[in-house]
């Protein structure tokens, strides 16, 4: 097989990209920090917040403990208003969490992504917005990069991935 063909199969073909942890940095969010839940929803047992442990547009499989399906990405206004319709596990109270909660996830140990997989399977390693208009440019929110956990803002007419939270009745 020629050279240039090779290269041009390498680069064609989609790279799966695994999470990388390290041991030498001490871990953030340990699995004891959640409450797994047959229905799919997790509990920070830390915080109270309870959350989806799918992204918007997939659908918790409690047979194989998994999401499935494909996470859609969708701009501020859409994933507000998403939030509010939302009913998972029998409740409808979700909403698109705070910038605060949302790093609350962070596993600061870990990059690509920066979370616990165990906690929630499928996540990826992209931006997700939060509910947190930037003060100064209300045209902009916050969004939390998942690949490292870091914190930047985006135009509110952006479209990224979206992960819904509500208050625990614990």
């Amino acid at each position: 097989m020629s050279k240039n063909l090779m290269l041009v199969m390498m680069v064609a073909l989609p790279v799966q990209a695994a999470q990388v942890c390290f041991s030498n940095i001490e871990t953030t969010k340990a699995l004891t920090s959640f409450q797994l839940n047959a229905d799919g929803t997790v509990l920070d047992t830390t915080t109270k917040l309870l959350w989806s442990r799918c992204l918007v547009g997939q659908s918790w499989d409690r047979a194989s403990s998994r999401c499935t399906g494909t996470a859609q990405q969708m701009d501020w206004s859409e994933a507000l208003l998403e939030a509010e319709r939302s009913v998972l596990a029998g409740y409808g109270t979700w909403r698109l969490p705070n910038a605060k909660e949302v790093l609350t996830l962070v596993e600061r140990s870990c990059v690509d992504p920066a979370i616990n997989l165990t906690a929630f399977p499928s996540s990826n390693s992209e931006n997700m917005w939060t509910s947190t208009t930037m003060i100064t440019q209300p045209e902009r929110a916050w969004a939390i990069a998942m690949y490292n956990g870091k914190n930047n803002t985006k135009e509110k007419i952006t479209r990224l991935y979206v992960r819904l939270v509500r208050f625990s009745d614990e």
